[in-house]
């Protein structure tokens, strides 16, 4: 079995989620499966252009 995590980050959450539906559709694709929930987490400080928003979902696939 193998583990990843698929990310997601931008500046914008919209855009977060949208970045990793990209990825996880992606990976679909070569035979990764999501497992649990979409965790979205929000990093820096809304009041300094440096923060953003992160969304990240596990993933497998079995071994080869």
């Amino acid at each position: 079995m193998e583990y990843k995590i698929a990310r997601g980050a931008r500046s914008d959450p919209s855009e977060a989620l949208a970045a990793l539906e990209e990825e996880v559709n992606a990976n679909l694709a070569t035979g990764w499966r999501p497992i649990g929930a979409v965790t979205f987490t929000f990093f820096g400080n809304y009041e300094k252009p440096s923060h953003g928003f992160v969304a990240l979902q596990a993933m497998i696939r079995d071994a080869p």
